[in-house]
């Protein structure tokens, strides 16, 4: 299974904007603008998945579909509370275990837990958190076995920088 983690564009700072709750805050104009660019970066380097799935905060919905537009994503977007920045990881393997170990998944999420779940992929332990640019993505390759002590190969790390400039 080919796992993409990508943390949400840019958002409204809390307290920026007025909203009810943290999951109502969106993008930036900046924000939106940079994905855009970041998704072009993707699309020159032939990044592919055969699902997204989001976090059904604003922010990450919003960066899904910016990304589904821009790579001609022709399936549906799936919206998980497994993706929300306080899911544990227990949850977030309940996640994996529901898709077929062959798939390319784009995860779209929020730290700490997107940090937490590469950390755990790769190292057994969700100690050290992996620090992810707002717009970065990374690729982590897992067996076809996906359980607790099972480790996965983190293949790349790119910031949102580093996307933007395969344009």
């Amino acid at each position: 299974m080919e796992l993409y983690f990508l943390r949400h564009a840019m958002a409204a700072e809390p307290g920026s904007i007025s909203v009810a709750h943290d999951s109502e805050r969106p993008l930036t104009t900046e924000g939106i603008q940079r994905m855009e660019e970041s998704v072009e970066g993707m699309r020159r380097i032939g990044f592919s998945f055969d699902h997204l799935i989001s976090s059904p905060y604003v922010r990450a919905v919003e960066t899904a579909k910016i990304v589904a537009k821009g790579l001609g994503f022709k399936g549906t977007i799936k919206f998980s509370d497994k993706l929300t920045p306080s899911t544990t990881i227990k949850d977030f393997f309940k996640l994996l275990k529901e898709l077929s170990p062959e798939s390319k998944v784009l995860l779209v999420g929020h730290l700490p837990s997107i940090g937490e779940f590469v950390s755990y992929l790769i190292s057994g332990k969700d100690t050290v958190v992996m620090d992810f640019k707002k717009g970065g993505i990374c690729r982590v390759d897992m067996p076809e076995m996906i359980e607790h002590g099972v480790l996965g190969e983190l293949k790349w790390f790119l910031t949102p920088k580093q996307l933007r400039s395969f344009n």
